[in-house]
């Protein structure tokens, strides 16, 4: 009988257990859904988390499709996955905790007397991450754009170990450097690294949808990554029909508009650019040109993140455009 947080799980079958946060205005339980598959033979635990942003939901069909696909007989270790790591943004539609306005993915490890949003990374970080020797973060973005693995560049162990799982997902790897890409610390695979764990964030699309695509890619990289950690048994499996960027990227260029109006994108996710060249135009309402967005390196367009709506205000981010050091 395996036992995971103090609750018994027997091998060979999903046993779900709810993570205690704290309590609603109501008094009702606030918990944290967290799922538990061991395998018949011991191996590593993977951690699978999803919906730490509450309209990004391809990661919690991907983690249900994973468990079902995944016979115990033939698993060596365990899974423990998170469908909903932040149920309050979730029942929100909102990208953020709307009690605090934070961002679950920046705050880990968290704290245990904070705000909501803390203490839900708090337990996360105590319960599930501690526990596990790799970590698959989800999340999505929204169309159009290409999916991506990102993995921290460090001269670390863990580190060189996230690349090859990075490798093994299958999909165009973006490096990222902590020291500089700074709107991306404090992130679950962050608090993984420090504590020697090997982590992954896979953005995939789209928010709010479930489509068949990006969830296929989803569990065949989840299941490429449990063959590299010799968790089940088979060859690595190409991501056939994922548009990549050659040798992956360093930089995420996010360009924000410097007018409002409708953005009209003159690109496709995976193009070429090089600087100066008109990405994006930003027209007003009634059909004037208000600003032509031109690229300031040369690179790839990774992704269009206007969530599904074109009309944009000064400031809003209209392009992310993928370049190497």
């Amino acid at each position: 009988m395996h036992e995971f947080a103090g609750i018994p799980c027997p091998v060979g079958r999903v046993t779900r257990l709810d993570l205690p946060v704290g309590s609603r205005e109501d008094g009702s339980p606030l918990e944290i859904p967290v799922l538990v598959l061991p395998g018949l033979r011991p191996g590593p635990t993977l951690l699978l988390v999803a919906l730490q942003h509450g309209t990004e939901i391809t990661g919690t069909e991907i983690i249900r499709q994973v468990l079902d696909q995944t016979d115990p007989e033939h698993l060596a270790g365990h899974i423990v996955a998170v469908p909903v790591a932040n149920p309050l943004a979730y029942l929100a539609h909102s990208q953020t905790t709307p009690r605090d306005g934070l961002n679950l993915n920046r705050v880990y490890p968290g704290n245990a007397t904070g705000s909501i949003t803390q203490r839900l990374a708090h337990a996360l970080y105590t319960t599930c991450v501690r526990a596990a020797d790799a970590v698959i973060d989800f999340h999505t973005n929204s169309f159009p754009a290409l999916h991506w693995v990102i993995a921290k560049v460090e001269d670390t162990p863990q580190s060189a170990r996230s690349l090859e799982l990075a490798s093994a997902f299958g999909l165009t790897p973006g490096r990222y450097s902590r020291s500089r890409e700074r709107q991306l610390v404090g992130t679950l695979v962050d608090a993984a690294l420090d504590l020697g764990i090997p982590g992954i964030l896979v953005e995939l699309t789209a928010h709010t949808m479930l489509l068949a695509g990006p969830i296929s890619v989803g569990v065949r990289g989840t299941r490429n990554v449990m063959k590299a950690l010799g968790m089940i048994p088979g060859a690595v499996e190409p991501q056939d029909g994922a548009l990549t960027i050659p040798d992956g990227f360093t930089t995420n260029n996010r360009l924000r508009a410097g007018a409002g109006g409708l953005v009209h994108h003159l690109k496709q996710p995976g193009e070429p650019v090089v600087v100066g060249e008109v990405v994006a135009q930003v027209r007003t309402p009634t059909g004037a040109l208000a600003e032509e967005v031109r690229s300031p390196v040369a690179g790839f367009i990774l992704s269009y993140p206007r969530f599904h709506n074109q009309a944009v205000m000064t400031g809003d981010h209209v392009v992310f455009i993928a370049s190497r050091d």
